[in-house]
């Protein structure tokens, strides 16, 4: 266990001084970066797309298909797109990163 933030502090010197002002922040930081070292160990994940999604979604939302909603909600849904893009945030599948 406590090799773990010993291999913290050597790959970031600098965090001996942050762990004395701020130890709580440097604990947190180390969590993470062992949490991300964990996950990449996993095997990945492939998602399956489905042309079918929105029929599947809808049905176990029990609700009918097709939706009487369906336009407006594409209607809402570029309105808002193209407002985040005013304020400079381009929102997609890799806007988050990792």
């Amino acid at each position: 266990m406590l090799g773990i933030p010993l291999r913290y502090l050597f790959k970031h010197p600098l965090a001996a001084v942050d762990l004395v002002s701020d130890p709580l922040q440097v604990l947190t930081n180390i969590r993470d970066v062992y949490v991300a070292q964990q996950e990449q160990r996993r095997p990945q994940c492939n998602y399956e797309s489905t042309a079918e999604w929105e029929r599947c979604l809808h049905s176990h939302l029990g609700v009918p298909w097709p939706c009487q909603l369906t336009s407006e909600f594409w209607d809402v849904w570029s309105d808002v797109m193209k407002e985040l893009e005013a304020r400079g945030i381009h929102a997609g599948p890799e806007s988050f990163g990792s």
